[in-house]
């Protein structure tokens, strides 16, 4: 494509959270990863949620999700993706 959009505060992040046939105890992760976030980085990004595929195989589901995400953000045409789970950590360096 063409230019490429610079934006260093938006991330993309895998979640269950919202998605249909999904565990229940999925719900709200994807608020709590954005407000981990927040707290540790005294503001959060703009967060693009990448809809998780439910699937009973080991792998398959984060799989497809991945490979989905990864899609939408080439068509998205960032110079640079950064893809999460919900469930992803950020931890404090000193």
């Amino acid at each position: 494509g063409g230019g490429r959009k610079k934006h260093n505060d938006v991330i993309f992040v895998l979640s269950l959270q919202g998605v249909p046939g999904a565990d229940p105890r999925n719900e709200g992760r994807l608020d709590l990863f954005k407000q981990r976030w927040g707290e540790s980085c005294d503001a959060a990004p703009h967060v693009i949620q990448c809809h998780g595929v439910p699937d009973d195989r080991r792998g398959y589901g984060i799989t497809l999700s991945l490979l989905h995400c990864l899609e939408k953000a080439r068509m998205m045409d960032f110079e640079v993706s950064m893809i999460f789970e919900d469930d992803a950590r950020l931890f404090d360096r000193e």
